[in-house]
C-alpha cells in the first residue's frame, strides 16, 4: 500500500511506504489533522484515523477551556499540564520536492519494449508454425532502430533518463528476436522435411 499526504504547507507528498510515513510522523512532520490518503482505500481521512500511526502522532487536542482570571500581582500563573499541551518544538518542515527536469523529446520506452517482447515471443513460440522467420524481424528490426537511436538521445539529455532500462530491454529483445526467429524457423523447415526427403533417397 502507499500513501500520500497534504502537509501544514498546502502541498501533497507521496507516494510512499508505510515505513517512510512512519518516520515523517516520528519527526513531527504529521499532525493528527494532516489529511492522509492511503491507496486501497481511496479517500482522504485525518492521521489520527489511521491505526498504523498509533503512538507516533498524539490524538487531536480538545478545544482549550476558557482562560482562568488574571493572577494578581506577585503569583506565578499555573503549570500547563495534562493533555493538548503545546509541544515544545515547532514540528521539521518537509524538504522542497525536487524539481522535475524537463526533457525536449517524450521516451519511448514502453513502445521499444512492447516490440522487442513481441519479436521474442514469436520467434520462440511460433518457430514451429515458421511465423517467427517474418514477425521477428518485422517487430525486432524497429525495435532494434528505435532502440538505438533513443539510447543516444537519452545520453545528449534530449530524453529523460527512466525511460533507459525499458528502451535498452526492448532494443536486445529485438536483436535477438531478429535473427532467432529465422534461424528457428529455418531449422524446424528443415526438420519437417527431412522426413519426405529420407523417403525419397530410400525409393531410388
Amino acid at each position: 500500500m502507499e500513501y500520500r499526504i497534504i502537509s501544514d504547507d498546502g502541498r501533497e507528498y507521496g507516494p510512499v511506504q508505510i515505513d517512510t510515513l512512519r518516520q515523517w510522523a516520528a519527526q513531527g512532520r504529521i499532525s493528527p489533522l494532516t489529511m492522509v490518503l492511503r491507496s486501497d482505500t481511496g479517500r482522504w481521512a485525518h492521521a489520527e484515523n489511521y491505526a498504523e500511526l498509533d503512538g507516533l502522532i498524539p490524538r487531536a487536542a480538545p478545544l482549550p477551556p476558557a482562560p482562568d482570571p488574571a493572577p494578581s500581582a506577585g503569583e506565578a500563573p499555573p503549570a500547563i499540564s495534562g493533555y493538548g499541551a503545546p509541544p515544545t518544538t515547532p514540528p521539521r518542515p518537509f524538504p522542497a520536492a525536487p524539481a522535475q527536469p524537463a526533457f525536449p523529446l517524450p521516451g519511448r520506452g514502453d513502445t521499444v519494449l512492447a516490440l522487442g517482447l513481441v519479436s521474442l515471443l514469436s520467434a520462440t513460440l511460433f518457430s514451429c508454425l515458421c511465423l517467427g522467420i517474418f514477425i521477428g524481424p518485422a517487430a525486432g528490426i524497429p525495435a532494434w532502430i528505435m532502440g538505438a537511436g533513443d539510447l543516444r538521445k537519452i545520453d545528449a539529455g534530449l530524453m529523460s533518463p527512466l525511460e533507459r532500462s525499458h528502451t535498452k530491454g526492448g532494443m536486445i529483445c529485438g536483436i535477438i528476436g531478429t535473427f532467432f526467429g529465422p534461424a528457428a524457423g529455418i531449422v524446424m523447415t528443415l526438420l519437417s522435411i527431412l522426413p519426405f526427403l529420407s523417403g525419397l533417397s530410400s525409393a531410388f
